[in-house]
């Protein structure tokens, strides 16, 4: 890795050129990566973050184990980057704060609103804003007025511009410095701005847009992997229905090059797949995002079914996690799954080995060893390459197999023997 030993100089509205200095607000799953490439960017960078614990699980190395280089880059820019829990003054400030959903399905703004709230207390003329945050169309239309009448800047006098994050937790320094950006402005000095920041950090391309546009990409890009999984999860559900092996019809489909069916899972989780969809939902019906969801919900729905038709009345569920060799449990289907078990009468426990606390979310989690050996029924919700390590222990147990993890044991045997 090389480091830019010196700090960039960008033309800043009026003042000519000078040293700049960028205030990360949110140090999460986004934010904290994005300021360590910055900071590796020859950037001076403050990183802040209102949550003193999260603060102190970045200096004890103990947050968002998933990303392999987190500390080895963290330490390595140390002296650039200095994390606080006080909003300082700066040229430049990106936003990463979260936005999920409430309790009525549309985006939760607080955090963002709460953001800006302490950023008006301190941008002055000519700073840039840039928002990663995503959010619903015609927001940062009102995020600008929002925070011109909380500063009592004009809002021509400060700089504005929204590139919406596009990496996926536990690839996020490769994606980084290679995913293509897209930044809403609505002037060309915020752009140039704001390009210049990003072209220090990606090599991908970085493209000129509307906010409206902008807003909707990040949308659209999870809405259409959210549809594409629905067809893996309905298709499997109709192949139980005629007796046909899911995933066997999906590798014989995929066999052609212009085919591209994905693998079924219980579901669909994350930050951002079973989220940011309905951020267009609640403004505009668009029946594809609300087919999609739906039966990505049922997909959970029917592994419940499955399961209780089988009279069982202790399970352990293989995988908490809501993707492969993974340790985030965020929105997870097997979560949903075992809290719906458990209001049925089930006791369940889980089997995560990405996760070393003995409890997730209030059920107990086994080591491998053990739960293998338990007369527990087995339920495999995830392809974690620890499970497939440990394919043979699966033999002759009592299992469901929702994710094709033997299947891809079996397939991987034959193709060792071709």
């Amino acid at each position: 890795m090389v480091m830019v030993k010196h700090r960039l100089e960008l033309l800043i509205g009026s003042k000519g050129v000078f040293k700049v200095n960028i205030t990360v607000v949110g140090l999460g799953y986004i934010g904290l990566p994005v300021g360590i490439k910055l900071a590796e960017s020859g950037f001076d960078v403050n990183g802040y973050e209102i949550d003193e614990k999260r603060l102190d699980d970045i200096k004890n190395k103990t947050f968002n184990s998933q990303e392999n280089e987190l500390y080895t880059r963290y330490d390595e820019v140390k002296d650039k980057f200095f994390l606080t829990n006080e909003l300082l003054e700066s040229d430049i400030y990106i936003v990463t704060v979260q936005t999920p959903i409430n309790k009525h399905q549309k985006a939760e703004l607080t955090y963002v609103k709460k953001a800006f709230e302490s950023l008006a207390k301190r941008i002055k003329k000519d700073d840039l804003i840039i928002l990663e945050s995503t959010v619903p169309p015609n927001s940062n239309k009102e995020f600008i007025e929002y925070l011109s009448k909380l500063s009592n800047l004009k809002e021509d006098e400060f700089d504005y511009a929204y590139c919406p994050e596009t990496i996926q937790p536990g690839n996020v320094f490769k994606e980084l410095e290679s995913n293509s950006r897209v930044i809403g402005t609505t002037t060309e000095k915020a752009f140039n701005r704001a390009h210049q920041i990003y072209a220090s950090i990606t090599k991908g391309k970085i493209t000129r847009t509307s906010f409206l546009i902008a807003e909707h990409v990040k949308i659209m890009q999870n809405a259409y992997r959210d549809y594409e999984i629905a067809f893996a999860n309905a298709l499997s559900i109709y192949c139980d229905e005629q007796s046909m092996n899911v995933f066997e019809l999906i590798e014989l489909i995929n066999d052609h090059p212009r085919a591209k069916v994905l693998s079924p899972g219980i579901g669909v989780g994350g930050h951002c797949l079973p989220i940011d969809p309905l951020f267009i939902l609640e403004q505009n019906e668009f029946e594809p995002i609300r087919l999609a969801r739906k039966i990505n919900d049922q997909k959970t729905n029917y592994a419940l079914k499955k399961i209780l038709d089988l009279g069982v009345k202790d399970v352990i569920i293989f995988g908490a996690t809501y993707k492969p060799n993974s340790d985030d449990i965020r929105h997870s289907p097997s979560i949903t799954l075992a809290k719906d078990l458990k209001q049925c009468g089930v006791n369940v426990s889980f089997c995560e080995p990405n996760i070393k606390e003995d409890y997730i979310e209030g059920f107990a989690n086994i080591r491998f060893q053990e739960a293998i050996v338990s007369k527990w029924l087995i339920v495999i919700a995830q392809k974690h390459n620890y499970f497939y390590d440990n394919k043979t222990r699966f033999e002759s147990k009592n299992l469901l197999d929702f994710v094709g993890l033997l299947e891809l044991c079996c397939k991987k045997s034959k193709q060792a023997l071709r």
